[in-house]
């Protein structure tokens, strides 16, 4: 309901801004017309409703946002919940948070590291606002024994195929020395 208010706002200021360009000052017109059409493009984009808005799960706070997307795992800690979820052929995650004992849908992109070990491991860091938490998720060999780290966090295989298999762990007051081991492998990561 809230969504379908913001495109009749966003709409209704498009209007109001295809109104003004009729009217006869050109300069102040033109002005406020433009002014008219970035402000509905904003309504439209943002999603402003998410700010006031509150679920009681993570899962309902992620589906208000995102409906086509398949849900993989969620990882759900004291403030935040971290949804690992498929978009088509991709694979991503996003951090939904807590307030006042609700879980809120995310209003702007969450504060991601993407990228990759010296060999053909992949990681995910999603951090937590204000906070030196984070979620790691990590795409390994399917041969892989054992993933962990300095900070003894608890990696939790959440899927698996002949190829590839993918860890997710929380890991908490992490300072600037962040290593990962895989196998015998230590590899450094910049936070």
């Amino acid at each position: 309901m809230l969504r379908l208010l913001r495109f009749v706002l966003a709409f209704g200021m498009l209007a109001f801004g295809i109104n003004l360009a009729k009217r006869k000052n050109v300069k102040l017109k033109v002005v406020k017309s433009v002014l008219c059409v970035i402000l509905s493009l904003i309504i439209m984009i943002f999603p402003f409703e998410n700010l006031f808005l509150k679920f009681s799960s993570p899962e309902q706070a992620f589906r208000y946002t995102a409906t086509h997307c398949k849900i993989i795992k969620i990882v759900e800690e004291k403030n935040t919940a971290l949804v690992i979820y498929a978009d088509n052929d991709s694979e991503t995650a996003t951090l939904i948070t807590k307030c006042d004992g609700k879980w809120k849908a995310p209003f702007w992109h969450n504060d991601q590291i993407l990228s990759r070990l010296e060999t053909h491991e992949i990681y995910l860091i999603t951090k937590e606002k204000n906070s030196s938490n984070f979620y790691i998720t990590i795409t390994v060999d399917a041969d892989t024994k054992t993933v962990s780290d300095n900070m003894g966090s608890v990696f939790e295989n959440y899927s698996r195929n002949d190829y590839w298999t993918d860890y997710v762990a929380y890991v908490e007051g992490c300072n600037e020395n962040y290593i990962i081991n895989i196998d015998d492998k230590s590899y450094q990561i910049d936070l």
